[in-house]
């Protein structure tokens, strides 16, 4: 656990500026976006902007450096996935989402 720890904080470190504060402030020490956008003195969207982005870049990195084997965690599986899906759109039309 603490390698992959350290990993992590290299990665975090490697951020660019832009994203590293934000990413810091929201996924580490857990802080809602409308503080740390308080903190850093920018627009919220901008914070979410750049948290997303940060956290597009890890996820890319951890893809890259890990058998995430993703696809085989999510694979479709046949009438169940068409059941949920239909489930959800129902309750999504029910409550006016869709």
């Amino acid at each position: 656990m603490n390698e992959e720890r350290q990993r992590l904080q290299t990665q975090a470190s490697q951020l660019p500026e832009a994203c590293r504060a934000v990413f810091l402030l929201c996924e580490v020490h857990a802080m809602a976006t409308a503080e740390a956008a308080r903190q850093l003195q920018l627009p919220e969207a901008a914070v979410r902007a750049r948290l997303a982005h940060a956290r597009g870049l890890v996820r890319g990195w951890l893809a890259s450096h890990h058998d995430t084997r993703m696809g085989e965690a999510f694979a479709f599986d046949g009438a169940r996935c068409d059941r949920i899906t239909a489930r959800t759109l129902e309750r999504a039309k029910a409550e006016g989402l869709y």
